[in-house]
């Protein structure tokens, strides 16, 4: 923690940012899949630089260089080996459901950290830090309606950033009703706005909106109880960090068509289920065509022959890789699922969305690890030039799924299935005596 900041924020907050260089640099990514990644990422180095965030507000230069250092370890690049970025950082900066890995964008998490300190302010006057700051910064007035002043420090300058975010979330819960502007103070108990819609001062039926008034009848004042406030995106009624870093995914331009309900749905039952790690960041990267079958590795600037090296007739996108290549009709058709795959469509995503559509869950995720064990296959092909014969690939393929997915339930499309054997009951008028005995070769006696 920084004693003193100057004007050169950037040699103050660079240590942050060599401290998230050494740490990333002691890790061999090699040694890593994405999973392993994603863990350290999340766990320990976008956990680094918190304890600052929450006192300071950090130079976007500062967090840009964080997370392209982040990005870099993501996808496998050092100094010595450069590989392609498949997905830009706002993307993976998304909500899981939306469709992202759930990475902090680091300067929006910044100011709900500083958002805390705001709330402090707000709703315990009699603390240390809010007694200073209104001692030194708004003696006259409170902390909403405070200045930046002419000689504030960085501290203060950080906490008025937070407080924008404030003004997005908080609303006053009424009491005795004399802390709150009626036309001035969010106040009405609906999603927001908050604010009254109009300003007329009549008759209570021309005072407020139409839409306003049974908000307004059903608020129960008490003058026992002072005005408090409230923020709206908790059940609780008290600010979170959590909840004011949520708050951006409600910006237009950040949340864009992907928080459509079909796709929160597809990526709660991909993310909710019981795949591997592995495999639910494999068909993540699917899902957003970020795997490198030729036509992808094509439009990122790499001049190749577009042509499967499997069936050496088609071009190879990540439908045909993963699914439609004629070397693979086999496979599918053993598993049931050749007879339901859509023809006309060539986008993994959708694709994916239709075979969600016609299978149950069970045979969904099925679906999902075989197109792993597949992609698996393929690279042992082309990388290793080996090549396993249906006949020996498809039962080791039941195996691995088997045991990847820990379940003893058959495959709901497998063919043969074993009979199990029941006890039943003796018929009426007999009786059966069922007894157990152990025998050991070369030993007198049993039990």
């Amino acid at each position: 923690m920084p004693t003193f900041v100057g004007k050169n924020k950037k040699e103050i907050f660079g240590k942050i940012r060599d401290r998230v260089e050494a740490k990333l640099q002691g890790w061999k990514m090699g040694l890593f899949s994405q999973v392993g990644k994603e863990i350290l990422i999340k766990a320990v180095v976008q956990a680094l630089p918190c304890y600052v965030m929450s006192c300071f507000r950090i130079s976007k230069g500062i967090n840009h260089e964080i997370e392209s250092m982040i990005a870099r370890f993501w996808w496998g690049v050092n100094s010595k080996k450069h590989k392609i970025h498949w997905g830009s950082w706002e993307k993976m900066c998304k909500l899981k459901e939306n469709g992202g890995m759930g990475f902090r964008a680091l300067e929006d998490f910044n100011q709900a950290l500083l958002a805390k300190q705001g709330w402090k302010i707000m709703t315990n006057h009699d603390c240390l830090l809010a007694r200073v700051m209104k001692a030194l910064y708004f003696p006259n007035n409170n902390f909403l309606e405070a200045k930046l002043g002419h000689f504030s420090s960085n501290i203060w300058r950080g906490i008025l950033w937070g407080r924008e975010l404030l003004l997005k979330g908080y609303h006053w819960v009424i009491g005795n009703g004399q802390s709150v502007r009626i036309n001035e103070d969010p106040w009405i108990p609906r999603g927001a706005p908050f604010t009254l819609r109009t300003k007329k001062v009549e008759e209570i039926a021309s005072w407020f909106h139409k839409e306003d008034i049974p908000w307004v009848l059903g608020i129960t004042p008490s003058r026992e109880r002072d005005d408090t406030i409230g923020w709206s995106l908790t059940p609780s009624g008290h600010y979170t960090v959590a909840s004011g870093y949520k708050l951006r995914f409600r910006d237009p331009n950040i949340a864009e068509c992907s928080v459509n309900s079909a796709n929160r749905a597809w990526w709660k039952v991909v993310w909710g289920s019981r795949l591997t790690p592995k495999m639910k960041i494999f068909i993540w990267r699917v899902f957003h065509n970020w795997i490198p079958v030729k036509t992808e590795l094509n439009k990122r600037g790499m001049s190749m022959d577009n042509t499967c090296n499997r069936c050496k007739s088609h071009v190879e996108d990540v439908c045909h890789a993963l699914w439609n290549c004629p070397n693979l009709h086999k496979v599918w058709k053993h598993f049931g699922y050749l007879h339901l795959f859509p023809s006309s469509l060539r986008q993994a995503p959708n694709f994916l969305m239709v075979m969600k559509g016609k299978l149950s869950k069970e045979e969904f995720m099925f679906f999902i690890g075989i197109t792993w064990l597949i992609w698996y296959r393929r690279n042992k092909c082309i990388f290793q030039n080996k090549d396993i014969e249906d006949k020996i690939w498809i039962p080791w393929a039941m195996e691995m799924m088997e045991l990847h997915l820990a379940t003893d339930q058959a495959h709901p499309y497998q063919k043969h299935s074993k009979d199990t054997v029941r006890w039943s009951p003796p018929l009426p008028g007999t009786f059966i005596i069922n007894t157990d005995a152990s025998l050991i070769d070369g030993q007198p006696g049993c039990g």
